[in-house]
């Protein structure tokens, strides 16, 4: 009986290590932009130069802790490169960071604890730096950034239309890669949950059959539902174009309850945030979120057919279930994945062609090196 108290603990200890470490998976144990008030506050002073940033740099020539930027609008010569050393010493870059940091998480009660790590990892690209409430200015700015602003040479307000554009920008991307992992999970648990439910209940049928099949519902589902085939005439006949064999009855089931699964996972739910500063649009937003959606369970649902494909497969044992049932499953279990795979290309495709770029230019990108 010591045995469950331990495996407790141990998950508890393995998810605060997994929070603290920054193992773990997007949602549980990682977050990208955590908090949103900060990060958005980061990216909009990304695209302006410092009185010691430094120009004429190659953009592939440079050192580490250097940062590149070049504004749409400029030509190449006005690259600019700014490190992070850079960063820590400027004093009107980091009094802006940090005003813009306190006033906006203070706003969201994100607590200063919060804010000042955050303030600390990318105020100078992780260098040191003085703590958030160091960082303050006296007197409050009050003239704010415009939104194509190329200079902070003082401490200024940041442009409060693109950090409100970036802050949602940020956190419906970060809800949406979130949604992903949450929905591989479920389908790798009831993958596993399920056949060993299963297995649950061979035992305490072997145990306790009478008992149970002694009840007229267990036994009606029990004789009419688990143990048929699809068809009364046709049990274990293969289909036709070699898709496979005809299931149970119960097997069929538990495949069109997984495929609405998929279906139900790839459809909902999505966050649209216009003005965003990523997407131009809707349609490239929704375009990017679908296709990374398909592209991600379909490495899940990959994971589960390559388990139920091998003859070792542990959850033969635990479940009671057939070699066969597994490999039937698992042949279902592909095509969703090669289906999954195929809608990410061709979404992704059809954003870079029509909201990215245009057909032309997919037509030279597709001819470089790289593809191959």
């Amino acid at each position: 009986m010591r045995t469950l108290p331990s495996v407790l603990t141990y998950c508890l200890l393995a998810g605060y290590n997994a929070r603290a470490a920054k193992h773990g998976t997007i949602g549980f144990g990682i977050n990208m932009y955590h908090p949103w008030c900060c990060t958005a506050c980061y990216d909009s002073l990304a695209a302006v130069y410092l009185n010691c940033t430094t120009f004429g740099v190659a953009l592939d020539s440079g050192g580490m802790g250097m940062k590149y930027r070049k504004r749409m609008d400029m030509d190449m010569s006005m690259a600019g490169s700014t490190s992070d050393a850079c960063y820590a010493s400027n004093l009107p870059y980091q009094q802006t960071l940090a005003y813009c940091v306190k006033t906006h998480c203070d706003t969201e009660r994100v607590p200063y604890t919060k804010q000042n790590h955050c303030f600390e990892r990318l105020a100078a690209g992780g260098l040191p730096v003085s703590y958030l409430q160091d960082s303050l200015p006296h007197i409050a700015p009050a003239e704010q950034l415009s939104q194509d602003a190329m200079w902070l040479n003082k401490t200024m307000l940041v442009n409060e239309g693109y950090w409100r554009a970036d802050r949602g920008t940020i956190e419906a991307f970060e809800k949406s890669e979130g949604w992903h992992v949450r929905f591989s999970i479920i389908l790798v648990t009831l993958s596993v949950g399920i056949p060993c439910l299963c297995g649950l209940w061979a035992y305490f049928s072997t145990k306790y059959g009478q008992q149970i099949l002694s009840v007229p519902l267990v036994a009606f589902l029990w004789s009419n539902y688990a143990l048929l085939a699809l068809l009364k005439t046709r049990h274990s006949h293969p289909l036709p174009y070699s898709i496979g064999y005809v299931p149970t009855r119960a097997m069929t089931s538990w495949i069109v309850v997984y495929v609405i699964f998929n279906l139900i996972f790839n459809a909902v739910p999505f966050y649209s945030v216009q003005p965003n500063t990523w997407f131009a649009n809707r349609n490239q937003e929704m375009a990017a979120y679908v296709s990374d959606r398909a592209g991600v369970l379909s490495f899940a649902n990959m994971a589960i057919a390559i388990l139920f494909s091998s003859r070792n497969n542990p959850l033969v044992y635990l479940s009671n279930w057939s070699y066969a049932s597994y490999l039937t499953f698992h042949r279902w279990v592909t095509r969703i994945a090669i289906l999954l795979a195929v809608v990410h290309s061709i979404v992704y495709t059809a954003d870079y062609c029509y909201y990215m770029g245009s057909s032309s230019q997919y037509a030279a990108e597709a001819t470089k090196a790289y593809w191959w």
